[in-house]
């Protein structure tokens, strides 16, 4: 087992010796081993007990808080004891404009020829016609990613090639309708859908950043923001096509997820998570204020099945293996392996060199 994930709501997380005991309400209590659990990720009203904190933490394990729908709210984060080299060239890097515009470069290339290797794989999965025109203008969005002039430059760049990369993916899923990318909250089935993938993935990124040193909150290609990772942020671009929206076309085309899996929240609902707005410092002048809080009202949520089905899946995601693909060990080692190598180019004084996963085509 990789990630222990705890979503039934009322349920217990205790420790016994070397066990967590999870105790979901009515039903049979379960012990795992600390030796098959590498994290725990916990869903909504559930309790982990201070015992099974401090089992946790002296293992080392990873720890995270979400909302029922999905959204992180916190992490254990253990004492750091290395890293301080590493850190020291993030700052550097930081101060470093040329530097990290060439990492910045980097990574936007990388993120939008992923987006065309995703296009170009599900037509043919799917003996369709490609969409030449498509994948010529995302070929040439990324060839100019690598020479942009400036981080604006480049953001917009970036942009222009995610607005005509989605239009055409969403095409490949007529299950649901596509009215654009949006999040905070995301209003239609396949962001509820992209935002969940984008948010496992980004703690994953950030899990990885703090166990080898790296700062999380300091990051090339996003600024400096309260509440932002943005670090974190950065390793997940380039992964956010390969992992996720792979994942999305993948259940939702073998008819996984659909649209039965989905409910609407109306005003006065039960299900209704007061927790999802989002009312950090970067998108709330004043969260307490009920007029920053953005309704969630007819918002579209998982059910609980489609919820189960979705994590699960995303698990087998990661651990999936494809040797034809250097992926041998699965996706969750292969992220590793980047922040480890953004770590060396880091300490060697060459960031401009990192290669972020790229997808064969």
């Amino acid at each position: 087992m990789a990630t222990l994930v705890v979503h039934t709501q009322g349920t217990l997380i205790a420790a016994r010796s070397r066990h967590l005991r999870v105790v979901p309400p009515g039903g049979r209590d379960q012990e795992f081993p600390m030796a098959q659990v590498d994290r725990l990720h916990v869903y909504g009203a559930c309790q982990v007990t201070t015992g099974a904190l401090g089992l946790l933490a002296r293992q080392g394990k990873d720890v995270a808080w979400f909302t029922r729908h999905g959204r992180l709210l916190a992490r254990l984060a253990l004492n750091p004891h290395h890293g301080v080299d590493v850190r020291r060239a993030q700052y550097r890097l930081g101060d470093d404009a040329v530097g990290s515009l060439l990492l910045a470069q980097r990574i936007v290339a990388t993120k939008i020829l992923n987006q065309r290797a995703v296009l170009l794989r599900a037509w043919r999965q799917r003996q369709t016609p490609a969409d030449d025109t498509t994948l010529d203008a995302l070929e040439m969005a990324a060839s100019k990613a690598l020479s942009a002039a400036d981080a604006n430059l480049l953001r917009g760049l970036e942009g222009a090639a995610a607005a005509r990369y989605f239009t055409a993916w969403a095409a490949l899923l007529p299950q649901f309708p596509w009215t654009g990318r949006n999040r905070r909250p995301p209003r239609d089935p396949l962001n509820v859908l992209l935002s969940l993938g984008y948010t496992l993935l980004t703690n994953e990124c950030q899990s990885q950043a703090e166990a080898i040193g790296l700062d999380p909150w300091l990051g090339v290609l996003h600024g400096i923001r309260p509440g932002r990772a943005a670090l974190a942020l950065d390793l997940v671009e380039a992964l956010r096509p390969v992992v996720v929206d792979r994942l999305i076309l993948d259940l939702v085309v073998h008819k996984r997820i659909g649209p039965e899996h989905f409910t609407s929240e109306s005003e006065g609902d039960p299900s209704e998570d007061p927790e999802e707005a989002d009312t950090s410092p970067a998108n709330a002048s004043d969260p307490a204020d009920p007029a920053n809080i953005p309704s969630t009202i007819g918002l579209p949520r998982l059910t609980n099945d489609g919820f189960r089905r979705y994590l699960a899946a995303y698990e087998r995601r990661m651990a999936h293996r494809a040797p034809d693909h250097d992926l041998t060990d699965g996706l969750r080692p292969a992220l590793e392996s980047q922040v480890r190598d953004l770590a060396r180019c880091l300490r060697e004084g060459r960031a401009g060199d990192w290669q972020p996963y790229r997808l064969r085509t």
